[in-house]
């Protein structure tokens, strides 16, 4: 059986703490198979 990289991020505050994600983060969504962003984007665009 398969390995499923799954990366799951919160509490981003996007973007109004942050303007983007950092690019550690950037390269772990490239590597993932799954991502699930379990919440706090201030505004829907990203």
């Amino acid at each position: 059986m398969g390995r499923v990289r799954l990366l799951l991020i919160a509490d981003t505050h996007l973007p109004k703490r942050a303007k983007d994600l950092p690019a550690a983060v950037w390269d772990e969504v490239d590597d993932a198979d799954v991502v699930i962003h379990a919440g706090d984007w201030v505004e829907p665009e990203l």
